[in-house]
């Protein structure tokens, strides 16, 4: 992302405009999600993976003796511009860069605490360790573990094995010790308690102070995030049901097309034999034949046939054809449709029963 936006044509850092480094933060604050406290620690971030980049460029800058050689357009590095490569080789040349190339390089042997981040950084690893979690929480304890351990969980340091064996096992006696403040938690009783200024384990540029002052916006991201969590399950459960809903009318439809393409070759003399459409109260006449059975919430839940065995003023006798929703509670009795077979007789209110 710093390679994207940011050319090696500026000397150091800080005379990277700023609107090249609140593009940076906003990039990486809109895609992983990061509180304010973050910034510092991913322009940082960005910083070093800037240099990084500088850092192999000049790798291949010392490939070659002269400047003609390094100008070649063969000889020019891949993802840079060939204005930006000159630039650079005008960069590299002088004294002073190489004077602090070499106090660069005296820097990186005295260092104490190397880590396995490489070039994702904390932020990246910490955003994908709450992906992983269950309740979406990542301690400090968890997170040093993680960027200090390879892939396999091993430690490839070994001036850092001893102390992070050390959290490890403080942590499998007392799994809740990682949870406690910055100052009493796993780290600080292996390492002492963070000095001014720093705060091993969550990346640089990360203070106490930042850590406390962003804790209630970090409260506010999290109920957020839990909100749309929800509304998205929401919204998923009304789209899964809609779509069995959906499906099952489907079903319905394709059910009725074949019932009346079996019963469309029946002879006038036949229709003629059954009872008439319309039900007259006084007589109490069932309908035509083939029904539609709905429950108490309108959904069509049998189809069948209306028996003239029994006629009863509110109710009619129905012999099942077809059963759509077993969950529906009989009408007479106690049960469900569950409990009925094709072909049985079952009692069903008339004002749920439309004839077809």
């Amino acid at each position: 992302m710093a390679r994207m936006h940011c050319p090696p044509t500026y000397v150091d850092w800080p005379i990277v405009l700023n609107p090249i480094k609140k593009h940076l933060w906003k990039t990486a604050s809109d895609e992983y999600d990061l509180s304010p406290d973050r910034e510092a620690g991913i322009l940082l971030k960005a910083n070093i993976s800037w240099k990084g980049w500088k850092y192999r460029l000049r790798k291949a800058y010392d490939k070659f003796e002269t400047n003609a050689e390094r100008m070649e357009t063969i000889n020019l590095p891949k993802r840079i511009k060939k204005e930006d490569w000159e630039k650079f080789i005008e960069i590299c040349s002088t004294g002073d860069e190489q004077i602090k190339r070499e106090k660069g390089k005296a820097s990186r042997e005295h260092m104490k605490l190397p880590h396995t981040s490489d070039r994702h950084g904390c932020a990246r690893i910490e955003d994908d360790l709450i992906k992983e979690s269950p309740n979406g929480i990542v301690t400090r304890t968890k997170l040093f573990v993680a960027t200090h351990s390879s892939k396999d969980g091993s430690c490839p340091f070994p001036t850092v094995k001893p102390s992070l064996d050390e959290i490890k096992r403080l942590v499998s006696l007392d799994p809740y010790l990682g949870n406690r403040d910055l100052d009493n938690d796993t780290v600080a009783k292996v390492y002492g308690r963070d000095g001014k200024g720093r705060v091993r384990g969550l990346g640089t540029g990360v203070t106490k102070t930042v850590v406390h002052a962003a804790a209630p916006y970090k409260k506010i991201a999290e109920g957020e995030k839990r909100k749309r969590a929800i509304t998205d399950e929401n919204s998923r459960l009304v789209m899964q049901h809609f779509n069995e809903e959906s499906t099952a009318r489907k079903i319905l439809e394709e059910k009725m097309a074949v019932f009346v393409h079996d019963h469309s070759e029946l002879g006038s003399s036949s229709q003629a034999s059954r009872s008439p459409r319309v039900h007259d109260d006084a007589t109490n006449v069932p309908p035509v034949t083939h029904c539609l059975l709905k429950n108490f919430r309108r959904r069509i839940v049998v189809l069948g046939s209306v028996s003239s065995d029994a006629i009863s003023v509110d109710s009619y006798s129905i012999t099942i054809d077809d059963i759509f929703d077993c969950t529906t509670e009989l009408y007479v009795g106690e049960g469900t449709l569950a409990d009925v077979s094709i072909g049985d007789t079952i009692t069903w209110p008339k004002t749920f029963v439309e004839s077809i």
